[in-house]
């Protein structure tokens, strides 16, 4: 008997790619390749743990997702437009004019990077102690993540730390975390931006005070949403969008022109102000399957059909699993970590020339991380859709 895996007419996972280009295991040959398209390059940690910053403009980040236990299977990363506001990012040193503060340094290691800019921060006694800086650029009422790698000394004692935003009339504690390990882990703190000139965010020793030091490396304060590492020195630095792109596909015979199957593994925004992010379409304003926020949507004659919103979104939200939805020119069926989820507010899709699947990090909230991909020239059954929870 046939199974899923047989029938698909088109699967992704992130394996073989070259400069713009993506390819897939399904369509074999020139009908499985895609496009990647970015006009700087990006960063990824590779899959010996590296923080690697030299992903060539239009190729590809495949991402392993962690510097001390590195994923077997990689992510394949559709980044948004980003910016770290924090300079000098990768040494985190009250030595250096960009960071402020009472704590002292002591002796690099190797950073997550594979170089020696893991910096300790040293701290007395003093509750006081703290290393900081002001963000450049920021806008007010969005809300950002400050975040970095940290870690302590191997066969060293814990270490209470407290991190704080202070937003230019009053500090704020974001957390007080236990550092314990001796291995680099990334933490992520978020908070909303005032844009005053004195805002800053901190590192600080615990309260009360308990002398003891920690290793940081790679500073970001970015946009919620974003999260791969940039490098900066004496200034901020950004780097552009991604998009993956797979064309031809009724050609191909990726989907008929009255039904079809799509089905997405991995990590992907479901914020309301995601526009387009991920799009089966005509080439046209007609006919397209989009998720825009966490709804799928047809636009049928210009003309928006919202359908359900089966994903939850709301502010600054992702959707980490699985979901498919197959669809006839009568009705659709959707699927979501394998369980029936309500398609009764989608009807149908009207036949369409489907040509292009995109997923667009332009004006973006968040990054999307590609597990998998897959079609069907087929409406699936409900049964087969459950299935349908990783690849």
């Amino acid at each position: 008997m046939a199974t899923l895996y047989d029938t698909a007419t088109m699967l992704y996972v992130p394996s073989g790619y070259k400069a713009s280009k993506v390819y897939a295991l399904k369509p074999t040959g020139a009908d499985g390749e895609g496009t990647a398209t970015r006009s700087t390059i990006s960063s990824r940690i590779n899959s010996s743990g590296v923080v690697e910053e030299s992903v060539a403009i239009n190729t590809i980040a495949h991402d392993y997702g962690s510097v001390s236990s590195p994923l077997n299977c990689p992510e394949a990363i559709v980044s948004p437009d980003r910016t770290n506001h924090l300079l000098k990012s990768n040494v985190i040193n009250t030595g250096e004019s960009e960071w402020i503060g009472t704590a002292s340094s002591g002796t690099a290691i190797t950073s997550p990077n594979g170089l020696t800019e893991g910096e300790e921060i040293v701290f007395s006694s003093s509750a006081s102690d703290f290393v900081g800086q002001r963000p450049s650029g920021l806008s007010a009422g969005v809300e950002y993540t400050f975040f970095f790698w940290v870690r302590i000394a191997d066969g060293g004692t814990a270490k209470d730390i407290r991190i704080q935003h202070y937003d230019g009339t009053s500090t704020n504690l974001l957390a007080s975390p236990t550092i314990s390990s001796n291995e680099w882990v990334k933490v992520s703190y978020t908070f909303t931006a005032t844009a005053d000139a004195t805002e800053r965010v901190d590192i600080k020793n615990c309260t009360p005070g308990v002398a003891g030091s920690i290793y940081v490396w790679g500073a970001n304060v970015q946009k919620s949403g974003t999260d791969m590492h940039i490098t900066t020195t004496t200034s901020t630095a950004s780097r552009s969008f991604d998009i993956i792109a797979f064309d031809d596909l009724q050609t191909n015979n990726v989907f008929s022109n009255s039904s079809g199957t799509f089905f997405f593994y991995g990590t992907i925004g479901v914020d309301s102000g995601n526009n387009d992010l991920l799009s089966i379409w005509d080439t046209t304003t007609n006919n397209r399957i989009i998720l825009e926020g966490g709804a799928f949507k047809s636009i049928v004659g210009g003309s928006a059909v919202t359908g359900l919103e089966v994903l939850s979104p709301s502010s600054n939200d992702r959707f980490t699993g699985a979901f498919a939805i197959a669809w006839d020119s009568s009705s659709c069926r959707i699927s979501v970590n394998g369980a029936t989820a309500d398609a009764s507010g989608l009807t149908s899709f009207a036949p369409a020339t489907y040509s292009d699947l995109r997923i667009y990090g332009s004006s973006q909230a968040s990054t999307t991380r590609i597990k998998a991909i897959a079609g069907w020239n087929a409406k699936l059954t409900q049964t087969e859709l459950n299935t349908l929870t990783a690849l």
